[in-house]
Order: structure tokens, then C-alpha cells, then sequence
């Protein structure tokens, strides 16, 4: 919590630093270490995630995480990474696809993207950690006290949003496919 808003690290910004820099900040794992980043950028991306990007966009170590980056970077989450194919399907105009399914795949990569139906413990592999309720996040965690992954929208307004975008990604502005990323636990 003390890092979330912080992104600075001895005098140097979040969109200054290379990736090698960025790695081995999330490679710190006590999260009470002042240095330790979890996510990091835009897109919030976790170090398997940050990984799985990196390696699939083709950029090197010493390539900085500029906006530019962080942008390519959000848009590989929604349109190639795998275990997000009804949403890439939905935003490429797949009319197959539901607003649901697409805002279910979001929730998945995003915690602030609240889940458009109740899910029971376990039902994706280990996640989520309990059962969650329409409206909630995905990624709603059991044993937070204080603070935690909680939804910052609402389904009405995710909704709304997503069919205001159905149909606005093309396979080109989409990176190839990926090797899946390593599950959390």
C-alpha cells in the first residue's frame, strides 16, 4: 500500500527506468520493502504479466517503460494475452461474444473491473479466493483488513462502456499470441 501511489525510486521516475530496472524492483518479494514494486504502470501489470509482455512485444532489457510502452503494453492484456480471447474477440466486433464475457475477462486482468455475475471459490482453477458477488472484484481478497482489491466501477458503467468499444480493435493494432503466463496463486 505505502508503494501504490509512489513510483519514483532514488530520483528516478516509473517511465524513466528500464525494464531490467523495473524487474528488479518486482523481483523484491518482502512487501515491506520500501523498494519492492508489485504493479507497475498504466496497466497495473504484475511481474508474470509485466514478463509475458515484455518477452511478447519483442523489447529488450535496457528498453525504457515509456508511455509508449505502457500503452503497447495495454493493449497486448486486452487483445493477445492468452485467457483473454472473448475479450479480444468482443472489442474486434465478434457479435457472438457477450458484454459480459468480454467485462469477465477484463475483471480477470483488472481488479478495479467489477465480475457481471456472482462466482463461486475456485471456479477458475484457484481463483477467486471466495465466492464473489456481481459488482465485486475479481480478485476481492478474504483476508484483507484494510484496503485490498475492490471493483471502482460499476457493471452498468463497465457495460456501457464496453459496447461503446465493441468493434474498435483490428488484428493489427493486436501483437501475435504468447506462451500462456505462469498461474498465481
Amino acid at each position: 500500500v505505502h508503494n501504490s501511489h509512489n513510483t519514483d525510486r532514488y530520483g528516478k521516475k516509473l517511465s524513466e527506468m528500464t525494464l531490467d530496472e523495473i524487474r528488479s524492483y518486482q523481483a523484491i518479494k518482502d512487501p515491506n520493502d520500501k523498494d519492492r514494486l508489485f504493479t507497475v504502470g498504466k496497466y497495473q501489470l504484475v511481474p508474470d504479466t509485466f514478463e509475458v509482455a515484455v518477452k511478447q512485444l519483442g523489447l529488450k532489457g535496457d528498453d525504457v517503460l515509456s508511455p509508449e510502452i505502457q500503452d503497447q503494453m495495454g493493449v497486448f492484456l486486452v487483445s493477445k494475452k492468452p485467457g483473454r480471447s472473448r475479450l479480444s474477440k468482443y472489442l474486434s466486433g465478434d457479435t457472438a461474444v457477450s458484454s459480459d464475457k468480454a467485462m469477465l475477462d477484463l475483471a480477470m486482468e483488472f481488479a478495479s473491473i467489477p465480475v457481471p455475475k456472482d462466482i463461486k471459490k475456485g471456479t477458475y482453477g484457484n481463483w477467486p479466493k471466495r465466492d464473489i458477488l456481481a459488482g465485486e472484484s475479481f480478485y476481492a481478497d478474504p483476508k484483507a483488513k484494510k484496503g485490498g482489491n475492490k471493483a471502482s466501477h460499476t457493471i452498468a458503467e463497465t457495460t456501457s462502456i464496453l459496447k461503446g468499444v465493441q468493434g474498435v480493435m483490428t488484428s493489427a493494432q493486436a501483437p501475435a499470441v504468447s506462451p500462456r503466463p505462469k498461474a498465481r496463486d
